[in-house]
């Protein structure tokens, strides 16, 4: 009866004295869309300009103590062209850990940005679903994905019924999204990304965006000096106006040659 006791008393004592996690208590993921469609321009300049600006400022605003990745979608063109001979629809398995998860490694992720060349399609749930299966590695934490991208998934997946269906069963995982240039219905598409599990979608518009973007993203006061970059307390969150659950079951898939956007 003593052994059955004490067995309780320290099962309660282990009980409470595991540490509570708040929203800071992360692991973060930003994943950049590297696409051939990142190279085009908006509002006078190339999308990818845009997206790596605010992943710069992202990171600037976040602490070396925090754990953090990068992930793309799409790979570097000369490692497109060595998977081309070796993986079946390669353009659409297309992905790359760039930087894993792991403290005071902001300077090794602002290093890979330099590198990005933009190439390939965007196999959006394939990407997700390696990441969330493969990045993480404290499942105690908040599993924090960042989205940079222009648009949707245009390979053979679903990203939105992909999300939906693991999230019935966890609920460790938040997406935030940030769009350079999206269209309204892949807009839409994306909302659903960041409604099933919490997060917010951000559009930029152009560079006075960024701050208020970064600010909701790392929940934090936004510190940018950089003389290009100006506040504008305006800007809010962009959630879709369209019901994207009318479209779950018919993804945005475009039928364009994966091959020829290789080389756009």
């Amino acid at each position: 009866m003593k052994n059955f006791t004490y067995l309780i008393v320290l099962f309660i004592f282990l009980f409470i004295s595991q540490p509570s996690f708040s929203n800071e208590d992360r692991e973060t993921l930003i994943i950049l869309d590297q696409s051939a469609s990142m190279i085009e321009h908006y509002n006078g300049r190339p999308k990818i300009e845009y997206a790596i600006n605010a992943i710069n400022s992202i990171l600037s605003n976040m602490s070396d103590n925090e754990y953090i990745g990068l992930r793309t979608v799409g790979v570097h063109p000369l490692k497109m062209m060595r998977m081309i001979t070796k993986v079946p629809n390669a353009l659409c398995r297309a992905t790359d850990k760039l930087n894993p998860i792991e403290k005071n490694n902001k300077a090794d992720i602002y290093d890979s940005l330099r590198r990005i060349v933009p190439s390939g399609a965007s196999p959006l749930q394939y990407t997700l679903e390696t990441a969330i299966n493969n990045d993480f590695y404290l499942r105690s934490r908040v599993k924090h994905i960042i989205l940079v991208t222009d648009g949707y998934e245009n390979c053979d997946g679903d990203p939105c019924n992909y999300i939906r269906r693991i999230m019935t069963t966890r609920r460790d995982i938040k997406i935030d999204i940030i769009t350079i240039g999206a269209n309204p219905q892949d807009l839409n598409s994306l909302g659903c990304l960041s409604s099933a599990t919490n997060g917010k979608i951000f559009d930029i518009k152009s560079q006075n965006d960024v701050p208020n973007v970064v600010s909701n993203v790392t929940s934090k006061p936004v510190q940018i000096s950089s003389p290009n970059v100006q506040t504008n307390a305006e800007t809010t969150y962009r959630q879709p106006s369209v019901n994207y659950l009318n479209q779950i079951s018919n993804p945005n898939i475009q039928k364009r040659s994966y091959l020829l956007e290789f080389y756009e």
